[in-house]
């Protein structure tokens, strides 16, 4: 039971990283390299994943 209190303080902030995350997903999304992606005719999961490495390659 020594993992209850960063247990605890780790769920108060979920919220705002999930936001975050969810924010730079989205602004992502609406970049030209999606475009390019989406022209290309590769499949949605290969979009996604290229989205999600997007926000922590900066």
């Amino acid at each position: 039971m020594n993992w209850l209190p960063s247990l605890v303080l780790a769920y108060a902030n979920i919220g705002v990283i999930a936001r975050l995350v969810r924010n730079s997903f989205l602004d992502a999304l609406s970049s030209d390299f999606v475009e390019f992606i989406d022209a290309r005719g590769l499949p949605s999961r290969r979009k996604y994943i290229h989205v999600l490495k997007k926000p922590w390659s900066q």
